[in-house]
């Protein structure tokens, strides 16, 4: 598709895709007042396959709480039953499994055999009830295939949106009453501010008029303010606006949203195709560091102490502000990896079929033939069919029933056939792209296309006391692997426990210990937009040396996290006596402690003697 085919809000979605200084959002607010209403992020997926593009945006809101509009460019295919509303939690949920996490490395007890075990090892061996969930007995005797337990249902917002969508270009229409979320269709712009009463810049007309002449339409919706949701610091996080097209994404045109900047913006793409990653085609990107050691507590200038992992967003703005910094129109990569899983740790359930299907694989399962829907269920075995016949003769049935029963049999692996369809289809490659700019990095449309390889970083485990761990990104070399990126900080807890074997085995980094009871949560840095980047020095937190963004130059050294209050939450602990990488475990434990106040009691006992 060129770009005159291509909407606002897919030419910014694929900006935030790739390393572009474009605005994040396709799109403006206007009003029927002049008060300022601003735009400080923009989630953006695009799902792409066979021939078609199903595009979801979710915007936030700050400003005054009267009703407002948006008004984005969308291909000239799209009509109103294009449209679905999708629940702020499905944004939440991508945002999540693809953010930058922080996991913590405990050194197996030096006396047991074998080498240490990691938290996704041993979830693999556990079933769910999601993706794929546990078998289930049917009638109290047989098990149903684990397929029948997998959630196809779609949930939408349609029924309780805050959005009423209009379209403005084509042949005009009265709303559609049997679906209120769908409001009239416009012949014009005009007709649509007159009807309307809101009021809209003579550069922003001009702006969207460029677009319409292109052969593109404006899709304008209100907004109904008493039902969005409110965040962090006032801010509203609007629900995702999803439409498909069979154009082609491949250029942005991204400039509309700077109508609504306030200082900075921040853009998150998704990109979810069957077996791709995708990459900005005329800007730059860079990856951030992965695999980097950081501290477990540290001091604020305030003079608190806080647990890292707590704060892991806000650690990870001072590093992105540092890398734009270098590189002020990059945009920085975070994420690449099949939807089979979500990372190594998995801070969450990995994306489920349901939710790939609302995310736009429904689109794709309705553009199939019946036949590619509906394929014909393999043969059955001469084992499976005898063993069948015998449970038919178990139950005694009828000769009626006994037909009735075959029937049923078939029909049901027809159905376990269609199902195995459907989720063999719902395996994408997902990618994240995340830029912050300002009025000043915004210069050209972003050209956005597949990548020619695939990357693998962040995911090497540690070996050795001192821990020696890969960090950075690289290509895959070996054919047929895909890609596995994310973004890492570690943190690495020596054993605390006694060692009790002549030859003690150290340095092999695994799961966390069974008598160490803290939270097992995997915290990421997520809502980055609303957290703070001016409170914590990168210098005081990060162990691992980054010569190249000015980190890891220590200006004074980090303390504990005060006692009682922040041991249970960081896993605090004494140590061995051994050396502990990055300073923040080791030194005497309590047990060390312990055994010197003895000796120089019983020093103290000889002396007086």
């Amino acid at each position: 598709m060129t770009r005159s085919t291509l909407g606002v809000l897919l030419s910014v979605l694929i900006v935030a895709l790739f390393p572009s200084s474009a605005s994040a959002f396709p799109g403006v607010y206007i009003a029927k007042n002049d008060e300022k209403r601003i735009l400080q992020s923009v989630h953006v997926v695009l799902m792409e396959k066979d021939g078609a593009s199903v595009v979801t945006v979710a915007p936030d809101y700050e400003g005054p709480f009267t009703p407002f509009a948006i008004v984005m460019v969308v291909p000239g295919d799209v009509t109103l039953d294009r449209i679905k509303t999708m629940r702020r939690e499905n944004i939440t949920r991508i945002e999540e499994l693809t953010a930058p996490r922080f996991h913590d490395f405990y050194e197996k007890d030096p006396c047991e055999p074998g080498e240490a075990q990691q938290e996704w090892q041993r979830d693999l061996s556990v079933k769910t009830t999601g993706f794929l969930g546990g078998d289930q007995a049917i009638g109290g005797a047989k098990k149903a295939a684990r397929e029948f337990s997998v959630d196809f249902s779609t949930r939408y917002k349609d029924s309780e949106s805050e959005y009423r969508y209009h379209l403005i270009g084509g042949k005009p229409a009265e709303a559609d009453a049997e679906n209120p979320q769908w409001g009239k269709s416009y012949a014009d712009l005009d007709a649509f501010l007159t009807d309307t009463g809101y009021k809209m810049p003579g550069d922003i007309r001009k702006a969207l008029a460029k677009y319409q002449q292109q052969g593109m339409k404006l899709l304008a919706i209100d907004v109904d303010t008493k039902m969005i949701e409110i965040g962090a610091k006032e801010r509203a996080q609007l629900a995702g606006i999803r439409y498909w097209t069979t154009e082609k994404v491949t250029t942005i045109q991204s400039t509309l949203g700077l109508a609504n900047i306030d200082k900075k913006q921040d853009l998150f793409v998704y990109v979810l195709h069957p077996d791709r990653r995708f990459e900005p085609k005329n800007y730059g990107y860079s990856y951030p560091p992965t695999n980097i050691e950081l501290e477990a507590n540290i001091k604020l200038a305030s003079g608190k102490s806080r647990v890292v992992k707590e704060r892991i967003g806000e650690i990870y703005n001072a590093i992105h502000d540092r890398i734009l910094a270098k590189h002020p129109d990059h945009f920085v990569y975070e994420y690449a990896w099949p939807t089979g899983s979500c990372g190594e740790p998995c801070p969450n359930e990995r994306l489920l079929v349901n939710e790939l299907l609302m995310f736009g694989g429904e689109v794709f399962e309705e553009r199939l033939t019946k036949e590619e829907r509906n394929p014909e269920p393999p043969e059955e075995t001469e084992e499976e069919k005898k063993a069948f016949e015998e449970e038919l003769d178990a139950k005694e049935l009828k000769p009626r029933e006994k037909i009735e029963a075959k029937k049923a049999h078939e029909e049901e692996r027809k159905e376990l056939a269609r199902r195995k369809g459907v989720i063999a289809r719902q395996n994408f490659m997902l990618s994240r792209f995340h830029y912050r700019y300002d009025r000043t990095t915004l210069r050209k449309d972003v050209e956005i296309g597949p990548a020619s390889d695939q990357i693998r970083g962040g995911v090497d485990l540690p070996h050795g006391l001192k821990p020696d761990i890969k960090m950075g990104v690289s290509k895959v070399t070996k054919k047929g692997e895909t890609s596995r990126f994310q973004v890492r900080f570690n943190h690495y807890w020596e054993w605390d426990g006694q060692i009790k074997c002549e030859t003690p085995k150290r340095g092999r980094w695994g799961k966390r210990w069974r008598h160490k009871r803290v939270w097992n949560k995997i915290w990421t840095a997520i809502d980055l937009p609303s957290r703070r980047r001016d409170e914590i020095d990168p210098n005081l937190v990060v162990v691992t040396p980054l010569p190249d963004l000015g980190i890891a130059m220590k200006k004074e050294a980090p303390v504990s996290a005060d006692a009682g209050t922040q041991e249970a939450a960081s896993g605090k602990k004494g140590g061995c006596g051994c050396r502990v990488p990055g300073g923040t475990v080791g030194g005497s434990s309590g047990t060390g402690l312990a055994l010197l106040a003895l000796l120089g009691l019983a020093a103290l006992r000889r002396h007086r003697n």
